[in-house]
C-alpha cells in the first residue's frame, strides 16, 4: 500500500523509523497554490458535491490528467558530473496524506472533515447501517510459504490464563504458558509436535492435513493469552529507542493452512480489533503535552483508523465478496489482507510507547466507521489508500497507477501542510549521484542531460528523459517517474532534476495548451513576457500548432534578449508590419541579415527548423561542434548551426527515439519555439 522498500514486518513505515523525541524538521518547499484551500466548513460541503477532495494510504466521477513539458532540468553539451534529484514527500501520494492529516487536525479539523477533504466527495458511514454491510471478521496473513514454524503460548498478564487449544481434525492439544507447538511441511502434509517450556518434545503427533486451528480467549474484550511466533520481531517505533518485541497476537484466532509453497499462517480477527494493531501513523501524534510540532493530532489518528479500516474491509469484500473463509486470491491462500506494507502494517498485540492509549481511543471512537462514496464499486466503501506525505498536493490515481481509471474520491487536492515548516522530515529532500552512475543505470555510456518532460496534476514528475551517448551515437532513454523512483531509491515521484522542486503547478495561462508536451515551456514564455497569446485582446489561446512566422520569431527573440530599439530601418518589406520594430532590433545586433541576401525580410514566411537554428546560434553564440549529429542536413546551409544547437542540448532531433534526423526544412510551431527558447536560456 505504501510504496517504500518492503521488508518482513521491519519495513519502512509511513513515518520514518527514528526517535519520536527528536523529530527532524524539514525546510519549506515553495508552494504554488492552485486555488483557495478548503476550510473545514467547505469540506463539509464536499459531501454535497459542491467541492471535491479525498484521502488515502502511503494510492475521478471525472478528472482530466494534466501532462505538460517542464523546463530543461539538466541539459548540457558535455557529460554531466552530478545529477541531483530534489524532491518532497514520501510515498505514492494517493488519498490521505498523513502529515496533511496532522496539519489539518492541528488547524482544528475533525476527522470526518479530513476524510471528506482528502477523499473528494466522500463521507463516513457505519458498518451495518444505512445499507452498508455489517462488520465481519478479517483474515490477515502473517506467514507465507513456510517449511517450518513454531508458535509459543504467552500470557498478557491481564487475568487468569485460559487454555490455548490446538486442533487438527478430531485431535486436540492444550498449551499452557510458554509451551510450544511446532509445525513442519512436507509434500502437502504438516507435522505437528507439542513442546514443553524448555523445548523438549511432549507429543510428536506425526503428519496430517495442514488444517490446524489455534484458539484462546482472543475474541474477549480483554484476552489473557497471546501467541508468539518464534524468531519473529516487529520493530516498535513508538518507543525510545526503537525496540524489537517478538511478534505476538492476542486478539482473534490463528489458522494454519497449506499454501502453494508451504504453510500459511493467518489471523482471523474482528475488524475493529485488527485496526488496533495497525502501526502506520505515530501514536504520539495524539498527545497534547509532548512536542508542539506533533501535538494535537488525535483527529489525525482517527482519520488513520478510518482509512485503515476502510482499506482492509473493502479488500475483504473485493477479494472474497464477504462470503465465508478466504481461499486462493491475489493476497495468497487464506488471506484477505497481508500484514506488511504491501497492504498495511499490522503488528498485532503489545506495541506500547508514546501515545498507545490515544491510538486505542481513536480506534474505539471510530468503531465500524468507514469511508463511503456513491461511486465506489464495492458496496460504496472506498479503499482507504494513504501515504506519508505529498509534495504539496495529492495525486490523481490514474496518473500514478496507469491501470486505474479516474475516480472521484482519488483526486488531487492541495496539502500545504506537507511542505510547511512543521513536523514532516520529508518536506524536502535531495539525492546526489554521479553522472556516470546514472548513465549506467539507464543504459547509456555517457550522460549529457536529464529532463523531466511531463508532470502530473499534483506537480509530481511523470516522465523523465535521459540523453547521452550509446555505441558512440546520440541516444535518449525515456522512463516513467515511478521507474526512476525505484531505480534510484527516491522517496516519491515529487521531484525535479538539478533544480528545486517547486510544488504543485498553477493552472495553464492558455486554454489550448493542456496535454501539450510543450505546455510548461509555453507557460515559462508567458511568465517572462515573451508571448501574450495569439488572440488579442483576450489572449486566452496560444495556438501551439501554428507555424511561427519570421516576424513572430523576431518578436520572440527580441523579448527574450531584451533588445533595445534599432537606430535604422533595415528592410523594405516590413513597413507597417506589427513586428517591424522587432525585426530591426534583431538585425541591428546581427541575428538576421534578411531572407534573400537583399533588402527583404519576408516577415510572413514560416520559420524553418534550419533557420531557427541559425537565429538561435547568432543570438546566443553557441559553441562549434566537431560532430555531425544528423543525416538529413548535409546539403543545408544551416548544417553548422544545427550541429551547434544539438551540442548545446537545445534540440535532440525530429525522429525519436533514434533522433538521427533534424528535418531542417520543416516549419517550427509556436509551441516548439517556446521550448527551443527556454532550453537556450537555461543552457
Amino acid at each position: 500500500m505504501y510504496n517504500a522498500t518492503r521488508w518482513r514486518r521491519s519495513c519502512n513505515g509511513l513515518w520514518p523509523p527514528r526517535s519520536p523525541v527528536q523529530p527532524t524538521v524539514g525546510h519549506r518547499v515553495p508552494h504554488y497554490s492552485r486555488g483557495q484551500l478548503a476550510s473545514p466548513t467547505m469540506s463539509l460541503m464536499k459531501n454535497e458535491g459542491t467541492i471535491g477532495s479525498r484521502l488515502g494510504r502511503l494510492l475521478t466521477a471525472f478528472v482530466t490528467a494534466v501532462v505538460v513539458l517542464v523546463p530543461n532540468t539538466a541539459v548540457a553539451g558535455q557529460d554531466l558530473d552530478t545529477v541531483t534529484f530534489n524532491g518532497a514527500g514520501w510515498g505514492h501520494g494517493v488519498g490521505l496524506s498523513q502529515y496533511g492529516a496532522l496539519g489539518a487536525a492541528q488547524d482544528g479539523w475533525l476527522y470526518d472533515q479530513i476524510i471528506s477533504y482528502f477523499y473528494s466527495g466522500s463521507s463516513v458511514g457505519t458498518l451495518g447501517e444505512n445499507g452498508l454491510p455489517p462488520a465481519q471478521n478479517l483474515w490477515v496473513n502473517l506467514e507465507k510459504d513456510r517449511s517450518s514454524l513454531e508458535l509459543i503460548a504467552r500470557s498478557t498478564g491481564l487475568g487468569a490464563d485460559v487454555d490455548v487449544v490446538v486442533t487438527r481434525e478430531s485431535e486436540q492439544w492444550v498449551l499452557s504458558k510458554n509451551q510450544r507447538v511446532a509445525f513442519s511441511y512436507d509434500k502437502g502434509l504438516c507435522g505437528l509436535v507439542i513442546k514443553g517450556t524448555d523445548g523438549s518434545v511432549i507429543d510428536d503427533a506425526g503428519t496430517g492435513p495442514c488444517v490446524v486451528d489455534i484458539d484462546w480467549d482472543g475474541f474477549e474484550a480483554v484476552p489473557t493469552r497471546k501467541i508468539a511466533i518464534a524468531g519473529c520481531t516487529n520493530p516498535n517505533w513508538n518507543t525510545i529507542p526503537t525496540t524489537y518485541p517478538e511478534c505476538q497476537y492476542g486478539r482473534g484466532q490463528l489458522h494454519l493452512r497449506s499454501g502453494p509453497g508451504g504453510m500459511d499462517l493467518s489471523l482471523e480477527i474482528d475488524i475493529n480489533d485488527y485496526v488496533k494493531g495497525i502501526s502506520e501513523m505515530p501514536y504520539f501524534w495524539g498527545l497534547t503535552d509532548y512536542d508542539p510540532k506533533t501535538d494535537g493530532g488525535i483527529e489525525a489518528l482517527k482519520s488513520q483508523a478510518v482509512a485503515a479500516r476502510s482499506y482492509a474491509f473493502e479488500l475483504m469484500l473485493f477479494r472474497e465478496a464477504g462470503d465465508g473463509p478466504p481461499g486462493n486470491n491475489s493476497c495468497g491462500a487464506w488471506c484477505h489482507v497481508r500484514d506488511t506494507t504491501i497492504d498495511q502494517r499490522y503488528v498485532g498485540w503489545g506495541h506500547a510507547g508514546f501515545g498507545i492509549t490515544e491510538w486505542l481511543e481513536a480506534v474505539d471512537a471510530t468503531k465500524n466507521v468507514v469511508i463511503t462514496h456513491p461511486d465506489a464499486p464495492t458496496q460504496t466503501i472506498v479503499r482507504g489508500y494513504y501515504s506519508s506525505s505529498s509534495g504539496g498536493a495529492t495525486e490523481n490515481v490514474n496518473e500514478v497507477w496507469s491501470s486505474w481509471s479516474p475516480r472521484p474520491y482519488y483526486q488531487s487536492v492541495d496539502s500545504v501542510w506537507d511542505v510547511a515548516d512543521a513536523a514532516n522530515p520529508n518536506s524536502d529532500w535531495a539525492r546526489d549521484f554521479t553522472g556516470s552512475y546514472v548513465a549506467g543505470k539507464v543504459g547509456l555510456e555517457t550522460l549529457t542531460g536529464v529532463e523531466v518532460t511531463a508532470v502530473n496534476t499534483s506537480g509530481s514528475a511523470n516522465t523523465v528523459v535521459f540523453t547521452g551517448l550509446k555505441d558512440g551515437a546520440g541516444a535518449t532513454v525515456t522512463k516513467t517517474a515511478a521507474s526512476v523512483k525505484s531505480l534510484f531509491g527516491l522517496r516519491s515521484i515529487y521531484f525535479r532534476v538539478n533544480e528545486p522542486y517547486g510544488g504543485p503547478v498553477d493552472p495553464p495561462t492558455f486554454n489550448d495548451t493542456a496535454g501539450s508536451v510543450h505546455e510548461a515551456n509555453i507557460e515559462w514564455a508567458a511568465a517572462q513576457g515573451i508571448t501574450l497569446g495569439c488572440n488579442p485582446p483576450a489572449n486566452t489561446s496560444f495556438c501551439p500548432e501554428q507555424p511561427v512566422t519570421r516576424g513572430q520569431m523576431a518578436a520572440f527573440l527580441r523579448r527574450t534578449l531584451g533588445l533595445p530599439a534599432a537606430s535604422m530601418d533595415y528592410f523594405s518589406d516590413d513597413s507597417g508590419n506589427i513586428f517591424e520594430g522587432d525585426i530591426n532590433a534583431i538585425a541591428e545586433v546581427g541575428i538576421t541579415s534578411g531572407c534573400d541576401g537583399g533588402p527583404s525580410f519576408c516577415p510572413d514566411d514560416p520559420v524553418t527548423r534550419g533557420e531557427m537554428a541559425a537565429f538561435l546560434n547568432r543570438a546566443y553564440g553557441l559553441a562549434a561542434s566537431s560532430v555531425d549529429y544528423f543525416n538529413d542536413d548535409d546539403t543545408s546551409i544551416f548544417e553548422q548551426d544545427i550541429n551547434r544547437l544539438r551540442l548545446a542540448g537545445i534540440t535532440l532531433g525530429c525522429n525519436p527515439p533514434t533522433n538521427d534526423n533534424f528535418c531542417p526544412d520543416d516549419p517550427v510551431t509556436r509551441a516548439q519555439m517556446a521550448t527551443f527558447l527556454h532550453r537556450a536560456v537555461d543552457g
